[in-house]
């Protein structure tokens, strides 16, 4: 059966716990009828409600769940390693460990400028944290600038919580089998995407090592509607601004691959937002058909039930025709 994956980064302007009270609902709702693993990103420098503490925002979702696996994306190069590695340990403790960490460089010069630092050093940034995080998960005493630190609580997981590198590049995916325990594409279109994996795997056997978990999104989030044409007149403007917040995000970056780099922010139309098919509308049959193609090319079903501030009855809507109508028939 093809893996469910919730994407939650919120979007919501609402003041108050509402909007996220309703978020847990809908995840602890999914992680009853089977979801795999929520993603929760990480941007800042925005105040549209995305999440900028998403291993925070995780532990309120390890509370509501039994058995879906979280992942934070993390953007190491912009965090101190230890805090990342103590906040970590917590969470890895609160879901009695269902942690994996993503971690990433991310893309946004504007970010690095808000932490004080550059992308020019976001690399060798990554690498040095994650020495340091590796040290920190052995809750052993360790060196770190000059003293010995120890850094708890001893993790659930043997060694501590998996570090999942993403990326879309060659460079990537190399990095990930060198210094990773898995490797996730998130860039490219969904050939693109498998070659990076092939990549990885290759890396991971010239190294000598077992290639870790993989990931391949569909870059997608799926809403199942019996009415899609009434559904996307009435939810599409939320599409919108979700398809214009990223494409403005990677137009700021001098080269990046994704689904939203393709879009221009100010040239977006309600039928451009179609037409990019980054957001799908589909029936329940036709969920079912797109699911099992994903299962045949090792992609993961995504749906984000806020997907760009979308209101929480629509987000039920297309939540309960997926349990009910969809993953019934692909079991």
């Amino acid at each position: 059966m093809v893996d469910v994956v919730v994407i939650n980064s919120m979007h919501s302007t609402k003041p108050g716990s509402e909007s996220y009270s309703e978020a847990l609902d809908q995840t602890a709702y999914l992680d009853e009828h089977g979801a795999s693993h929520i993603i929760l990103p990480e941007h800042h420098n925005i105040n549209n409600g995305y999440i900028p503490s998403p291993m925070l925002w995780g532990a309120a979702i390890a509370v509501r769940t039994k058995n879906i696996r979280l992942r934070p994306m993390v953007l190491a190069p912009l965090l101190d390693p230890i805090r990342i590695a103590e906040d970590a340990l917590v969470l890895d403790n609160i879901s009695n460990g269902r942690l994996e960490l993503s971690m990433l460089l991310g893309y946004r010069p504007s970010e690095y400028t808000m932490f004080g630092t550059t992308q020019r050093e976001r690399v060798p940034r990554m690498e040095a944290a994650t020495a340091v995080i590796r040290k920190a998960f052995t809750n052993e005493p360790f060196e770190h600038n000059g003293e010995t630190v120890a850094v708890g609580p001893k993790p659930v997981q043997p060694g501590g919580p998996p570090l999942l590198f993403g990326g879309n590049s060659v460079p990537a995916a190399r990095r990930a089998a060198r210094i990773g325990d898995g490797f996730f594409a998130g860039g490219g279109d969904r050939e693109l995407n498998r070659e990076w994996v092939q990549i990885y795997r290759d890396e991971c056997k010239r190294l000598g090592k077992e290639p870790g978990k993989t990931f391949v999104p569909s870059a997608q989030h799926v809403q199942v509607s019996e009415d899609p044409e009434k559904t996307w007149h009435e939810i599409g403007r939320y599409f919108y601004n979700d398809l214009r917040m990223y494409s403005q995000f990677t137009s700021e970056a001098t080269s990046v691959t994704s689904p939203y780099s393709s879009s221009d922010p100010n040239a977006l139309s309600l039928d451009a937002v179609r037409a990019a098919g980054v957001h799908l509308v589909l029936t329940p049959d036709e969920c079912i058909e797109h699911a099992r193609s994903l299962e045949s090319d090792g992609c993961s079903l995504i749906v984000n039930p806020q997907s760009g501030g979308l209101p929480p009855e629509f987000g039920w809507e297309g939540i309960e025709l997926l349990v009910n109508k969809v993953l019934p028939a692909l079991k």
